[in-house]
């Protein structure tokens, strides 16, 4: 469990390429201890033996059994694998492989031996019970496990992981006429497990006495190959233990070879103490690195709230700087629109003498012609305004603008593709319009296109006041006499006969004309307030939409902002509750490794005595 959260922390840390190799070394670390784990369960030794056919591994244990229980001969004898365990009672007997029956060992020569003919499977497992009393390496709960000839069966490696990849110790039995060759198998276990306890029996060494001259080169080169092989390829061993784990034996006579042979609880307790090792350095390595990178992510959430607390301020000052500069804006506006407005009125005469279709004075033509007169008038006034008003307001406008953003976008990020996109497009495509109702204008508007004299009384008297005009004329009849009133007669006559041959239809359409300009720009003046208003007003709308759009930009910033804050928060947390766990397996290694013991034959270096004997 120390293991496997181990390698969750490490993952945690994953982003670094070093911490990437520690997760995977440790992985392999921790599929040892799991096998580890469920040998160091078992309270037994169990011993395996390896060979190929004939080479004497049953043999060896009839010998350390010191009877003939396993089948044993020349060429393929053991057909399936063989346990043998120790009995408290004196009564010896197996069991074989699906049945809870105790067989008689006189059978076991029968059901395992390979020219037998009632065989079982290769692959089964019969079970041996010997009295611990026959043979006291039993009392040390050893268990001994033969195999069939490594070169019997295709199968027979799967068969050996299923039986013997969890054992204690190795022992392979070698013929020592021939070379070293049965080497795949323990390369596997050396795999699963670190530091396993191997050793090479050589057998029927007798056969090279014949031989003296040769004897010693054959015997060097074997214990050289071996020594190679323990301590060069497998490395499990070094050089001087390796030679203590290589055994030669005469099958001319008999010869006792004892030998302590270290128990599954040493080698396992050196792996445990490099893993311990390890684990301390990583652990460190750890809390160094968990410490440093707390400290960016501390310096990089600082940052952050900085950030997010200037982005607020900055917020502020814009939108009041922005409102004032609107109202600001919308004046100037306003006092244009106005002046522009005043100027069309002045020359509408202008406008409207432009107008010169054909002027008819029948109702229906006369009407007509107002409407026709009006549309005219409407459009040349919206075209003007638009001239006069339109750059100006959209040149002011714009330039609020690009104000606006320059002023947020050092708020927001240039990097984010979508703020970026949203600034650089224009916020307000501003169309001025100046929408005159003139038909409304004419409500109203009576034209009167009758004749009337100039000079007539009511004219006069309406020009000087009736009363004086009265003294003006009995004055004159009483000075100048009646020929002075008959030679104005003439005059009058003459001029009222003047001015009535004028009045034709042009005469009639200027008096019309005039009468229009009189009664619309007074109507015009009333409304400029209004127009004015409603473009200063469409103006501060626009803007203040604008204002919108990029506030809204903003706020997106600073939740990103406060997002940020609370994911570093919590990979700070995470980060300080790893180098804290960290620091605990880190401690505990240490006081592991105080706490384990040099030597103890009850506890880490616990060893098993067995005779190793054969004949």
């Amino acid at each position: 469990m120390c293991l496997e959260y181990f390698i969750n922390i490490l993952n945690g840390l994953s982003d670094k390429n070093d911490i990437k190799k520690d997760s995977s070394e440790v992985s392999g670390f921790l599929a040892q201890v799991s096998s580890i784990s469920e040998i160091l369960r078992r309270n037994q030794i169990k011993v395996a033996f390896f060979g190929r056919t004939s080479n004497g591994k049953s043999t060896t244990i009839n010998a350390m059994l010191q009877d003939k229980i396993l089948p044993m001969g020349m060429g393929h004898t053991t057909n399936c694998f063989l346990s043998v365990h120790g009995l408290d009672t004196p009564d010896p007997y197996i069991l074989v492989p699906g049945s809870d029956d105790k067989k008689n060992v006189k059978s076991l020569c029968q059901l395992a031996h390979a020219l037998s003919e009632e065989k079982l499977d290769p692959s089964s497992l019969v079970q041996v019970f010997w009295p611990k009393s026959s043979c006291k390496m039993f009392s040390e709960d050893v268990v001994l496990v033969d195999s069939p000839g490594i070169d019997v069966s295709n199968d027979l490696n799967e068969w050996i992981d299923k039986h013997c990849l969890d054992a204690d110790v190795f022992v392979l039995v070698a013929n020592a006429e021939s070379t070293l060759t049965e080497k795949s198998f323990f390369h596997k276990v050396n795999q699963r497990f670190s530091r396993p306890n191997i050793f090479i029996l050589y057998n029927r060494w007798d056969a090279s006495a014949s031989e003296p001259d040769t004897m010693k080169l054959v015997k060097d080169q074997h214990l050289s190959r071996s020594i190679s092989f323990l301590a060069d390829e497998l490395k499990c061993v070094d050089k001087g233990q390796a030679e203590q784990s290589v055994f030669l034996s005469q099958l001319k006579r008999s010869v006792f070879l004892s030998q302590h042979i270290q128990t599954k609880f040493e080698s396992h307790a050196l792996s445990g103490l490099k893993i311990a090792n390890m684990v301390e350095v990583r652990m460190q390595k750890i809390v160094d690195s968990a410490s440093q990178q707390r400290s960016k992510l501390e310096k990089t959430k600082m940052e952050e709230k900085n950030r997010l607390e200037y982005v607020k301020e900055q917020l502020i000052s814009c939108k009041h700087d922005f409102k004032c500069r609107i109202e600001e804006i919308t004046s100037e506006v306003e006092v244009q629109v106005k002046a522009a407005m005043t100027e069309e009125i002045d020359g509408l005469a202008l406008l409207v003498n432009e107008f010169d279709p054909p002027f008819l004075t029948d109702t229906a033509s006369l009407k007509t012609y107002k409407e026709e007169l009006c549309n005219h008038l409407k459009s040349c006034l919206e075209r003007n305004m638009t001239d006069h008003c339109s750059n100006f307001k959209t040149q002011v406008i714009c330039g609020a603008q690009e104000e606006m953003k320059d002023r947020l976008r050092s708020l927001l990020p240039p990097e984010t593709p979508e703020v970026s996109y949203e600034l650089s497009t224009p916020v307000l495509d501003f169309q001025a319009n100046y929408p005159l109702a003139v038909s409304r204008l004419l409500t109203g508007f009576h034209e009167d296109i009758k004749f009337h004299f100039s000079l007539d009384w009511r004219a006069i008297s309406g020009n000087l006041g009736c009363i004086p005009t009265l003294l003006a004329i009995a004055l004159g009849v009483n000075i100048l006499g009646w020929k002075f009133i008959a030679l104005c007669g003439v005059l009058f006559t003459l001029m009222y006969t003047w001015q009535w041959v004028l009045w034709t239809c042009s005469g009639k359409k200027e008096a019309f004309k005039r009468q229009f300009v009189d009664h619309t720009s007074k109507q015009l003046r009333v409304v400029v307030s209004l127009i004015s208003d409603g473009c200063s007003k469409r103006v501060k709308r626009e803007l203040t939409s604008t204002i919108a759009t990029l506030e809204s930009l903003v706020q997106r910033e600073m939740e990103n902002l406060e997002e940020n804050i609370i994911k570093l928060d919590q990979e700070i947390t995470r980060l300080e509750k790893i180098k804290n766990h960290a620091r605990i397996l880190g401690t505990k290694q240490v006081g592991w490794k105080a706490n384990c013991p040099n030597s103890s034959p009850s506890l880490v270096w616990k060893r098993a005595r067995f005779e190793m004997m054969t004949s």
